[in-house]
């Protein structure tokens, strides 16, 4: 009887501290994407690409971190690493509407109308609110 309650004592220990690992890690993941966007509200976009990149590292799977990214490269004009962002957000993700709106808006600003079009449509097609004005502006 002594064996059996050392033992379950020792797993009920060890599945509340991965309940709690798990917890911690995700309020970790959280708070350093909150504290990015904080940033990028602020204008310190390098500042929220640093956060943003400390919740990746947490979890590598956070759709979210991937698009706020994409939007802060976009604002420094680092079209490239955005759209790469983006992909990664819709890999993860694939009715993600704002991550195909926003990668519609960086091939549109490298000249890409066709592939900007594509995800603006794909992005009304997902519902998002502001791709019809942007469909009706820019693809003819």
């Amino acid at each position: 009887m002594k064996n059996f309650l050392i033992i379950t004592i020792s797993l009920f220990s060890i599945c509340f501290y991965g309940q709690t690992t798990y917890r911690d890690s995700v309020r970790k993941v959280t708070e350093s994407n909150t504290r990015g966007l904080t940033k990028y509200k602020l204008g310190d976009y390098q500042g929220a690409i640093q956060d943003y990149n400390q919740a990746l590292r947490l979890d590598s799977t956070y759709t979210y971190a991937y698009n706020n990214r994409g939007i802060a490269k976009k604002n420094l004009k680092d079209y490239q690493g955005a759209i790469q962002d983006y992909n990664k957000a819709i890999e993860l993700k694939p009715n993600y509407a704002e991550a195909y709106y926003s990668r519609g808006i960086a091939k549109y600003n490298l000249s890409d109308t066709i592939g900007a079009c594509l995800d603006w449509k794909k992005a009304k097609d997902l519902e998002y609110k502001g791709a019809i004005i942007t469909i009706n502006k820019y693809c003819k």
